[in-house]
């Protein structure tokens, strides 16, 4: 059970780093527009919004480790989210 854990963190810890790292190569794709005159921004400089794929991969590669009952919960709680989030990028982006 540790390993599913272990597994799931790093691999989450490695998509972050290798996002982190790639910036330059991805960030007029990623970052949303840098107004300055918005209120709630906290950034000074473009920032990737794409931190979501980690938390997709390292989902991803702990149900890897799943047995498959438990596997096909998780692929169903996994799926239903995927109009939640859908969603709410819509509506961040618009």
């Amino acid at each position: 059970m540790v390993d599913i854990f272990v597994y799931s963190f790093a691999s989450v810890i490695c998509v972050a780093f290798l996002i982190l790292f790639t910036k330059p190569l991805h960030i007029h794709l990623t970052a949303k527009g840098h107004n300055s005159s918005a209120p709630q921004r906290s950034h000074t400089a473009p920032t990737p919004r794409i931190g979501g794929l980690t938390l997709v991969i390292g989902y991803g590669v702990g149900m890897s480790f799943l047995s498959p009952d438990v596997f096909e919960m998780a692929l169903i709680l996994g799926v239903s989210t995927i109009p939640v989030f859908g969603r709410l990028r819509r509506r961040h982006w618009v």
